[in-house]
């Protein structure tokens, strides 16, 4: 039963129940509150859509280079931050695009560039999807899927506000999931 079908069933079981008696229509309130809690729309096959905004999940204010900077610089700041990708930003601030650690082992150092002196400029990916604040977590999932990627940036005004990860989304939807338990696990050192 998809969406619009699951709402069209609580609309008839609620009015059944105004119908039938008051004690029907609190079970059905009682079933309808859980099943809206925390944002959480019953979907198909058991699945729930996530219709939390995406400010909610997404990690504020992640580390950002500018495109002049080198890779060392980029390299640098994953580590510090514990992370595996980071928002190049213009000269006036304005999301340019993201860099990853693959990007910086795989399309650069692995092809003899030098990260003290070759700039983000000409590895970093230029061509990227973002979600506005306001966005659902379930507009994530799918932009997700249909671009292959695992990271998405938060934008607004054209500035980069957050950055919402495939393994974030995991430990918000399914806490108890493989993914959501490895992306919450402390990195190994």
């Amino acid at each position: 039963m998809g969406f619009l079908g699951t709402l069209t069933t609580l609309g008839i079981g609620y009015a059944a129940g105004a119908v039938s008696g008051g004690r029907a229509k609190e079970q059905l309130s009682a079933r309808v509150r859980e099943a809206f809690s925390k944002g959480r729309i019953p979907g198909t096959g058991g699945s729930t859509m996530d219709v939390r905004e995406i400010r909610e999940v997404m990690t504020a204010a992640p580390g950002a280079i500018r495109t002049t900077d080198t890779l060392q610089a980029a390299a640098s700041l994953m580590r510090t931050k514990d992370i595996g990708d980071v928002l190049v930003e213009d000269d006036q601030g304005m999301l340019a695009g993201i860099i990853t650690d693959r990007d910086v082992a795989i399309r650069a150092t692995a092809e003899g560039a030098d990260p003290k002196t070759t700039t983000v400029e000409g590895i970093f990916t230029h061509d990227i999807t973002g979600l506005a604040p306001t966005d659902t977590v379930q507009e994530a999932v799918r932009l997700m899927r249909t671009h292959d990627v695992r990271r998405l940036p938060v934008v607004e005004g054209g500035k980069a506000i957050g950055i919402v990860s495939l393994g974030d989304i995991s430990v918000e939807t399914a806490p108890s999931s493989i993914l959501a338990d490895i992306s919450s696990a402390s990195p190994d050192r």
